[in-house]
């Protein structure tokens, strides 16, 4: 094989450089200074700081997308009472049919309302 002369000009600045490097170059760096250890402790700040901004965000968005007063529901109807139920027995004499009023029909019964029980009238 052939050397090149980019190879060759390579391997020539790899060796100049070699022969640049004393064992002054090859110590060990100085231990670092106490001013260098005093940036760790005081790197606190930043995790608080992170979550003071993230909760008045969050504190923010919540005031600013909550709905405002929910509209007031009416208050339940009350339960309409039943009639008591009519004991059917030899002792009891059967009750008079009437038809009902205008007033005392009820509404018919919502989805919100049960529907009420009636006895049936004994025939």
């Amino acid at each position: 094989m052939t050397e090149t002369d980019l190879e060759r000009r390579l391997r020539g600045a790899l060796s100049a450089r070699a022969a640049a490097v004393t064992s002054r170059d090859l110590r060990h760096e100085p231990a670092p200074s106490r001013a260098a250890r005093r940036a760790g402790p005081a790197r606190w700040w930043l995790p608080l700081t992170a979550g003071l901004a993230a909760a008045a965000v969050s504190i923010t968005v919540f005031a600013v997308l909550r709905p405002g007063d929910p509209a007031p529901t009416p208050p339940a109807a009350p339960a309409s009472p039943t009639r008591p139920a009519v004991p059917s027995g030899p002792a009891s004499a059967p009750a008079p049919s009437r038809s009902p009023s205008p007033s005392s029909i009820e509404p018919t019964p919502t989805a919100s309302q049960p529907a009420p029980t009636v006895a049936p009238t004994p025939s």
